[in-house]
């Protein structure tokens, strides 16, 4: 879990509705609120946009491996 001022994104790599669930019952018992809104589960691959940043995961050119890349929006 990483959690920046009142958002936050949960990185699963399997089960992302149990996930869901469990931090929701965390949110409670913290007195914070979830907005069903503006949350969804999504596959990293796909990349999203949050708090002016665009994460993604893609292959690193030079290892083969998966890794996480964050790039500036503009």
């Amino acid at each position: 879990m990483h959690r920046y001022c009142d958002d936050a994104i949960l990185v699963c790599r399997k089960s992302a509705s149990l996930a869901l669930e469990k931090f929701t019952e965390l949110a409670k018992r913290l007195s914070l609120i979830i907005n069903h809104q503006k949350t969804r589960i999504m596959k990293l691959k796909e990349g999203f946009n949050f708090i002016g940043f665009y994460f993604v995961k893609r292959k690193s050119p030079t290892s083969g491996r998966n890794s996480i890349y964050v790039f500036p929006t503009k």
